[in-house]
């Protein structure tokens, strides 16, 4: 009888953002704007393995591979989870009264 071998496993999440939060990160040549920065679901050791368009949910798709994620086998698809992009840029804040 032929022994199983197990089944790798990856520590990965597709991160999910919206098109035009996404295209507003960049400026004439694709470079990133300063003052942005990616503050939900993106942990500091984060690798971007890949990034397509998702018609069906219109959204931006990075698989990140980072330590601190959940391993997972590599026949299962990556937990989804929403990026939100915060906004660092003082022309865009109202003014303190």
């Amino acid at each position: 009888m032929e022994e199983k071998q197990p089944i790798e496993t990856r520590q990965v999440k597709m991160l999910m953002v919206n098109p035009t939060d996404f295209m507003v990160l960049f400026t004439k040549g694709l470079r990133v704007k300063s003052g942005y920065k990616l503050i939900k679901g993106l942990p500091s050791d984060a690798t971007l393995l890949t990034i397509a368009y998702e018609p069906a949910r219109n959204a931006i798709l990075m698989v990140v591979e980072s330590k601190e994620y959940t391993a997972i086998p590599k026949t299962q698809l990556p937990p989804i989870e929403a990026v939100e992009i915060e906004i660092n840029d003082k022309r865009f804040s109202k003014p303190k009264k």
